[in-house]
């Protein structure tokens, strides 16, 4: 969408998407792509138990977007390989976005080249989602019901933004890789860091039985709200590896100065600053290469610079899918916990980032660790 007001009333609109309510209503439609999964790694089990997280956790994800945006289960993985496609761009994506704010002349030579290689992906998707507006599933608790409803709305009120299947497509395609790509991430991330950490992980894991007794082994918002230790790991594994590398923001004012400076810049000067920057910073974070969750305890987050940690971003423009992110991993590394023991293995290294990368982080060669199962687990 193009302009401040478009973007408002876009944003105003789409919001309710991610309400506790409707994730709530949600949540069966999580547990099915769950149930999978860990059908999956007991198979995978069956042979070794060491696993290469990020292929596993990518098929998930896209389960999860099939179930909780759209409702449907597909056993054809077109729709995957599209997310890949576009989140791995065909030439070093960190040199086309530099050129597109340094010397946009060059992009606009280059645009019908680049448009009409990923034109021939998104019209693919676009016809999958008007199949789905107009096909006869409808779950009524999908995201796409959200917007199917947004848009019969908007058709009868002239002062709301107007919703159409443009509109419809475009949204949806945001939401998939933002959700294809972050839950398939950290989920990877998070238990490769457990691998690591036994102690953290064992405190997670009592947190998790405690809640899961108290619960009658129901998983739900409620329960999953509980997680406080574990919401105090999962924000220092955030920090230590930030999934957006860079963020951006363009000036929109005739001229600004910074407070306390005299620094002034002109309108449509782009201002970039580094997450990884900021959450090394030993001004911000001491001793900031040490893994240490009680950074997030709630006497000690109150005490964090704000507008420094920004896993998410932060202002009006934040990610509108925050609370949808956070709840479908916590909620994975629930079910996920009390049935598994993570362990490290041979193949178990230091990440390294590619820093090519510019969509999605990546890590070099896989992230691995070995998976064991928990005796303790009872299937709820």
């Amino acid at each position: 969408m193009d302009g401040n007001e478009d973007w408002r009333g876009m944003r105003q609109i789409n919001s309710p998407a991610f309400t506790k309510a409707k994730l709530e209503k949600m949540t069966p439609l999580i547990h099915l792509a769950i149930d999978r999964v860990i059908r999956r790694i007991d198979s995978k089990l069956i042979y070794s138990n060491v696993l290469e997280l990020r292929g596993l956790f990518s098929k998930y994800s896209f389960e999860l977007v099939n179930n909780t945006l759209f409702g449907v289960e597909l056993e054809d993985e077109q729709l995957k390989i599209i997310f890949d496609e576009i989140l791995n761009l065909p030439t070093k994506p960190s040199i086309w976005h530099t050129l597109a704010i340094t010397c946009p002349q060059i992009i606009s030579v280059a645009t019908p080249v680049i448009l009409q290689y990923y034109l021939r992906f998104t019209n693919i998707f676009d016809k999958f989602v008007l199949s789905c507006i107009y096909g006869e599933q409808n779950n009524g608790n999908t995201v796409l019901d959200f917007m199917k409803e947004l848009k019969n709305e908007t058709d009868n009120d002239s002062r709301k933004t107007k919703i159409d299947d443009n509109v419809i497509c475009q949204q949806l395609l945001t939401y998939s890789l933002a959700t294809y790509e972050t839950v398939a991430y950290n989920t990877s991330l998070i238990l490769y860091t457990f691998s690591l950490h036994q102690d953290i992980q064992e405190k997670c894991y009592e947190e998790v039985t405690e809640i899961d007794k108290k619960y009658k082994g129901i998983v739900s918002w409620d329960s999953i709200s509980e997680m406080k230790y574990f919401d105090m790991v999962f924000d220092e594994i955030l920090r230590m590896n930030a999934g957006n590398h860079v963020i951006e923001r363009k000036c929109t004012v005739l001229k600004y100065r910074f407070p306390g400076t005299n620094l002034v810049i002109d309108k449509n000067v782009f201002v970039f600053f580094s997450t990884h920057g900021l959450n090394y910073d030993p001004k911000y974070f001491s001793n900031p290469e040490a893994f240490n969750p009680d950074r997030f305890s709630p006497e000690n987050k109150a005490n964090i610079t704000p507008c420094v940690y920004l896993p998410f971003g932060e202002g009006p423009r934040n990610c509108i899918g925050k609370r949808y992110a956070k709840f479908t991993i916590m909620t994975t590394i629930f079910c996920l916990l009390r049935k598994y023991r993570m362990l490290p293995c041979e193949k178990t290294e230091k990440l390294q980032i590619d820093p090519s990368m510019l969509l999605a982080s990546r890590a070099l060669g896989g992230i691995f660790a070995a998976l064991e199962p928990r005796n303790t687990y009872i299937r709820s």
